[in-house]
């Protein structure tokens, strides 16, 4: 599963947009099984690769990978 863009395709980070849907978790607080070494496979055919997924995703970090996007709400 792929889903890349072609390299000469440029991404307008000026359109504002609403993230209407994201996931936060604090993996040392609670459990996800899914996410755990070893666990499952850190590929799966239906989402691919989500070996990054295996880190905390709180609100911080959230707002962090909006930084320079025009997320105008969520």
């Amino acid at each position: 599963m792929t889903n890349r863009r072609p390299p000469d395709q440029v991404v307008d980070r000026s359109l504002p947009f609403v993230d209407a849907h994201h996931h936060l978790w604090e993996l040392r607080r609670l459990r996800y099984d899914w996410l755990e070494e070893p666990g499952w496979a850190a590929e799966s055919d239906l989402i691919g690769d989500y070996k990054m997924l295996r880190a905390d995703w709180g609100p911080d970090r959230l707002f962090r990978e909006f930084y320079g996007q025009s997320v105008v709400a969520s």
